[in-house]
């Protein structure tokens, strides 16, 4: 049996003429924790992507933020760190569909509230890609990892779920 039980879904929402994704967890671990998560290449590799993949991170402004996949289709992404402000800011370029992912973390007396914030250069890119519905995947794996869970794969059924629940609200494509 699948588990699907998950935390809040993503928004697309429209600020100033442009599309954000907007996505708020609160994680019951501290703020330093949460920070190396996100920023250590090697956790990084264990719950951001749905594939296995070298990462490697330059934690500065203008630092490269590369990934490399593993295995016979091999595809290499290449992103800029924008702003690094430990442990509470770090954003960086997404070049798949242009525009930033700015990752902020808050303290909340020993746990952690993140609020993701992704700005796309194209909405329909976005829902047709299905980029919610992996941002989404990926913030439930960071919960596990942060919990401690070592079997913590992508879960295509999982995935199909939530895109299905996105796609009724006009979030993602129809499944076919």
């Amino acid at each position: 049996m699948t588990n699907t039980q998950t935390q809040p879904d993503g928004r697309l929402v429209e600020v100033d003429g442009a599309y954000q994704i907007e996505f708020e967890r609160v994680y019951p671990h501290p703020i330093e924790e949460v920070w190396d998560a996100i920023t250590n290449p090697a956790r990084i590799a264990k719950w951001w992507l749905p594939f296995d993949a070298d990462i490697e991170l330059d934690l500065r402004p203008g630092g490269k933020y590369e990934l490399r996949a593993k295995g016979p289709e091999a595809m290499e992404i290449s992103w800029t760190v924008v702003r690094v402000e430990p442990p509470t800011l770090f954003e960086h370029t997404h070049s798949d569909i242009g525009g930033n992912i700015r990752w902020m973390l808050h303290d909340e007396g020993g746990a952690t509230r993140l609020e993701l914030v992704q700005t796309p250069a194209d909405r329909n890119a976005v829902i047709e890609m299905g980029f919610i519905v992996g941002l989404h995947m990926s913030l439930d794996r960071l919960g596990r990892d942060l919990d401690g869970v070592a079997d913590n794969p992508w879960d295509w059924d999982v995935e199909a779920v939530h895109k299905e629940r996105y796609a009724e609200n006009g979030l993602a494509r129809q499944p076919t």
